[in-house]
């Protein structure tokens, strides 16, 4: 049993931070009130707090200037629940743990002249989870008071803008509008999103992400953050694609075209089967000779843990298929039986394919 300190039902533990709490459930499926600047704030300052108290050097007196700050109001107390809600390291560890004890059982093969301890590496994979699930949830956070809409894995959700256009968000996408000013501008924080845009010739819309804009009035398209690359398909009308680190390279889109920009500038314009594009948004996923690789890249996306791979002769096998986003365990099931790879759940938030 973890010893620790109870702050009015929070239970906080050296070192490991806050794993338990008086509010029970799930991670929130989606968060779509847009936040005011005091709320954004207020989220900022729970996360600050989490964050503290979950250090291995945190003081009595803070404790107490935690407490008063947390009895501030009732909206104090619900954006640290909210905070906490995106946490539940008994539940990460376990995973961990989980990784350890499955990768002893899994054979081991080395490859010629590579000379790996087999202990190393399922306490490097073990260690590297947790270093993930640490970086990931204090990703989350921070996209937690930035967003007015968020998305969790595995779900889609059609958001009505103010000025009815639409934004179909799709797995783990986060955006925030701001309508205030002579612009309609969404900025997408991450992931993915299909906007369906309402004409308004005075009021240009906008979708920003990073430096990449992309303009368009009385249209549809497509925009998907990836790292440092952002990608925009038309599906119906004309878009500005630009980047504010390379104006000059700046490009107009009609119906069925594609181009990548970042902080290079804008790329090529190339052509798409936008029934490939956009599957996504009908709920499924389509493959045309694409490798495991890049295929397992695009499921994670989808299935609410980890997917590892270790087979590298496997990695480029090209794989064509249309699957069901609903179901990512499934896909993965299929690929596993029809390329004779082994399928190794490590817990049910840990699978790997392997030889």
């Amino acid at each position: 049993m973890i010893s620790g300190d109870s702050l009015g039902g929070w239970f906080v533990t050296r070192r490991r931070g806050i794993v338990g709490s008086a509010m029970t459930g799930q991670e929130p499926k989606a968060y779509s009130a847009p936040k005011t600047e005091g709320a954004r704030l207020l989220m900022k300052e729970a996360t600050d707090w989490f964050v503290r108290l979950g250090a291995s050097d945190v003081t009595s007196h803070e404790r107490v200037e935690f407490e008063r700050w947390r009895l501030q109001s009732q909206a104090h107390e619900q954006a640290f629940r909210e905070v906490t809600s995106l946490w539940d390291e008994s539940e990460l560890e376990a995973a961990a743990l989980h990784t350890k004890a499955a990768l002893a059982e899994i054979p081991y093969r080395p490859r010629p002249g590579l000379r790996v301890s087999w202990a190393w590496g399922w306490g490097a994979a073990a260690a590297m989870l947790l270093l993930c699930l640490g970086w990931l949830v204090h990703d989350a956070m921070w996209f937690r008071w930035q967003a007015d809409f968020i998305t969790a894995t595995a779900e889609q959700r059609m958001i009505e803008l103010p000025d009815r256009s639409t934004a179909l968000l799709n797995t783990g996408s986060a955006i925030a509008i701001d309508f205030s000013g002579g612009s309609r501008t969404v900025r997408l924080l991450r992931g993915e999103a299909l906007f369906t845009v309402q004409p308004d010739a005075g009021k240009p819309f906008i979708v920003k992400s990073g430096a990449v804009n992309a303009q368009a009035v009385g249209t549809a398209f497509a925009v998907r953050a990836n790292g440092h690359d952002v990608a925009v398909t038309v599906t119906r009308g004309l878009v500005d694609v630009s980047s504010d680190r390379a104006p000059d390279s700046a490009v107009r889109l009609e119906q069925g075209q594609q181009v990548f920009a970042g902080d290079q500038g804008v790329g090529a314009v190339h052509a798409v089967d936008l029934s490939m594009a956009v599957a996504w948004s009908r709920g499924q996923l389509v493959f045309v000779r694409t490798a495991l690789s890049d295929v397992l890249e695009e499921v994670k996306r989808y299935y609410p843990g980890y997917v590892l791979l270790w087979s590298s002769k496997a990695q480029h096998v090209p794989v064509t298929g249309i699957y069901k986003v609903s179901d990512p365990a499934r896909i993965l099931n299929i690929l596993a039986e029809s390329l004779h790879l082994e399928l190794t759940r490590m817990s049910d938030r840990v699978i790997v394919l392997h030889d």
